[in-house]
């Protein structure tokens, strides 16, 4: 599959206007409806949120996910579920989040295992 591994890369949000850090996601095999992966985000003062993300959908072109807040993540992350989408760009991944609460993030993200 495409989007197995670990990938990383920094993150925006705001239209690329607001650093939100190093994204992190790690993608296994699942089926419609299972968790598909997790992602980690660390902000510049090395605090971090955990979201787990449910596949709905997954075709050649893209990835679509829905993400929620880790059980144990602080109040600053946001616990809502919200649509993600993996797309491929080269070897490379970008994710791109429908949250509004977060300022629509987006990464670029590199497999990095």
């Amino acid at each position: 599959m495409r989007y197995v591994g670990t990938w990383e890369g920094q993150a925006t949000a705001l239209d690329g206007t607001l650093p939100l850090g190093t994204f992190r996601l790690t993608v296994h095999r699942a089926e419609v409806g299972e968790e598909v992966g997790t992602l980690r985000q660390t902000d510049q003062l090395g605090g971090h949120c955990d979201g787990i993300l449910t596949l709905r959908r997954v075709t050649r072109k893209e990835l679509v996910a829905t993400s929620v807040g880790a059980k144990g993540n602080h109040e600053g992350c946001n616990p809502a579920a919200h649509p993600v989408r993996l797309t491929p760009v080269g070897d490379d991944l970008t994710y791109t989040s429908e949250s509004d609460e977060e300022g629509r993030p987006q990464a670029r993200l590199s497999r990095v295992g």
